[in-house]
């Protein structure tokens, strides 16, 4: 079976005045993915795969030169839960409309899909590309938003805690 190591994105810069899919990754940033690289070279990776969003794909891009590796796929189904066309949020209450999206999955709450859309959507990416039946080791670069929802789908945990 293989094995999936499931990653959020390394440290994006917030304040920058542009969507959440292009805000890049700070210098802070820049240094913790290639502390992923370390970590994902000790687990022997195989491959890389991550969501074509800029700080996603910065972090598998710098992860995988410190690996060694070639990042080999960038896949828009693991894009993170689609939020396009809402107003920014503070900290707060980006991770207050986060959580009621999560306990509320089947309903559209915030952005443009519901947890559970954006779940299948990032089902079908890795099923995509990860061989269940492969002895390969895959690290997933992604979000916070649906690698929560599918692990609290996969081994149904609750991804908020109360």
């Amino acid at each position: 079976m293989a094995n999936l190591i499931l990653v959020r994105h390394s440290e994006p810069d917030w304040g920058r005045q542009a969507l959440h899919s292009e805000w890049v990754l700070t210098g802070h940033g820049r240094y913790r993915a290639t502390l992923l690289g370390e970590y994902l070279r000790e687990r022997h990776v195989d491959r890389i795969i991550s969501s074509p969003e800029v700080k996603a794909f910065q972090t598998a891009d710098i992860a995988a030169k410190a690996t060694g590796l070639e990042r080999q796929v960038s896949e828009p189904k693991l894009n993170e839960h689609n939020r396009d066309g809402e107003k920014p949020l503070n900290s707060n209450d980006r991770r207050n409309i986060i959580f009621e999206s999560l306990r509320n999955p089947q309903e559209l709450v915030y952005g443009t899909e519901s947890i559970n859309t954006a779940l299948e959507r990032f089902r079908t990416g890795i099923i995509r590309h990860v061989d269940k039946s492969s002895l390969e080791t895959v690290a997933v670069v992604s979000h916070g938003t649906v690698i929560s929802a599918f692990v609290e789908d996969e081994i149904g945990i609750d991804s908020v805690e109360t």
